[in-house]
């Protein structure tokens, strides 16, 4: 769990946080920008693997100035790239140029240790199944999880103990998973 600061000097200047995840971890990355005012700032924030994949990638605008994602990643190395800065900038006579300024950011990098929850217990007709489990204490939510195509893909969040998934086909055999977390506020 670390904050970082940077600043993004020219189009070209690219920032790169390296961590390792010694088991899976809930992710929580917040990206906070100074704005300044009477400008289009963005930056573009990325979250790749040990081999440069991209796994999730957003922009922040001066309208957000702040955004926070939660991703969920398992053991590994991982890097988050910051690029971005301050483009047409306003000047008071009507016209638009390209201006690259020395903008300031902070970036946390928070790894929220992942609960376990119970059997989960499914009370299921043709074409939708009820996902029950017992409460986490002090989690904040619940992610549930179907297994398909070979990999565990994400179905929903919620708050509650109890999912129901729909719009499944009779007679075929489904997988889920729950994962408990916790978020940066709690």
């Amino acid at each position: 769990n670390k904050k970082h600061y940077g600043s993004i000097n020219q189009e070209s200047d690219v920032d790169f946080y390296k961590f390792t995840l010694s088991k899976t971890f809930a992710l929580n990355l917040t990206f906070i920008e100074k704005v300044a005012r009477n400008s289009k700032e963005f930056y573009t924030v990325t979250l790749l693997d040990a081999k440069t994949n991209v796994i999730t990638s957003f922009t922040v605008t001066a309208d957000d100035s702040k955004v926070t994602k939660l991703i969920i990643l398992n053991k590994g190395t991982y890097y988050v790239r910051i690029s971005g800065g301050d483009w047409v900038s306003y000047y008071g006579g009507g016209g638009y140029s390209r201006n690259y300024d020395t903008e300031d950011y902070t970036l946390y990098v928070e790894a929220i240790a992942l609960g376990k929850t119970a059997k989960i217990v499914a009370e299921s007709n043709a074409k939708q199944i009820k996902l029950t489990w017992k409460s986490v204490k002090n989690a904040t939510g619940y992610i549930v999880y179907r297994y398909s195509g070979g990999k565990w893909k994400e179905v929903a969040k919620t708050t509650s103990t109890t999912y129901t998934v729909k719009k499944l086909k009779a007679g075929t055999k489904y997988k889920f998973a729950v994962k408990a977390y916790v978020s940066a506020d709690n």
